[in-house]
């Protein structure tokens, strides 16, 4: 897994608590955090955003829009050489952000009940995960 962390301009995106991951990669935060918290220490406290498509006709001398059919990008990279696209989706996809996808456990996490242990993204950070780690007995 360690080879398939993001990293972009030398940073990691990945947090943990406790222990050291084996790979030894990503920022090591002495106590449990929120789930912003947690985004924001492993680098994913940005958004996706959906834009439109074209494609390059005769060697890029000529774009034409693809009615119907839209990229899903970083909103900080979408004007930045490479930006990659994580997936192509249609009209109707709403994207889903981080902080909205993670926020849902909180309630658990604040009542002690249990950690966020480790957070981060994977490949060119279309992959994005958080691990909450549970008391022995629930």
């Amino acid at each position: 897994m360690a080879r398939e962390l993001h990293i972009l301009d030398g940073k990691v995106s990945m947090m943990y608590v406790d222990e050291e991951p084996w790979h030894g990669l990503g920022k090591k935060l002495n106590e449990p955090a929120t789930s912003a918290e947690a985004i924001k220490a492993a680098n994913l406290d940005w958004k996706v955003i959906k834009g439109p498509l074209h494609a390059s006709i005769e060697q890029g001398e000529r774009l034409l829009p693809l009615k119907g059919k839209f990229g899903i990008v970083r909103e900080d990279l979408r004007d930045r050489a490479g930006c990659p696209v994580f997936g192509i989706v249609g009209s109707g996809y709403s994207a889903l952000q981080s902080v909205e996808a993670f926020q849902f456990f909180d309630g658990i996490v604040g009542q002690k009940a249990a950690i966020y242990h480790t957070a981060g993204a994977l490949g060119k950070g279309e992959r994005v995960w958080i691990l909450a780690k549970l008391p022995d007995t629930f």
